[in-house]
């Protein structure tokens, strides 16, 4: 099942660059490449992530790295 997910996403590149730790050609590299893909678009502050299912398979998630019952 397709699942799109809209939401208002009021940062720039830059300023998301800059809270991943990244370069803005590093992120606007990351951003065009998962637009090429048909995965995501950014049109006036809207980010539309039109299949949720393969944009994580494409960026390789993995939600077992969120469960923490290995901590001490």
């Amino acid at each position: 099942m397709l699942r799109i997910i809209v939401f208002e996403f009021p940062l720039t590149q830059a300023e998301l660059g800059e809270s991943l730790g990244l370069t803005p050609v590093h992120t606007n590299y990351a951003y065009q490449k998962l637009r090429r893909e048909g995965l995501v678009t950014l049109d006036k502050k809207r980010l539309t992530i039109h299949d949720w299912e393969r944009l994580k398979t494409f960026s390789q998630f993995d939600p077992l790295y969120l469960n923490c019952q290995n901590l001490p």
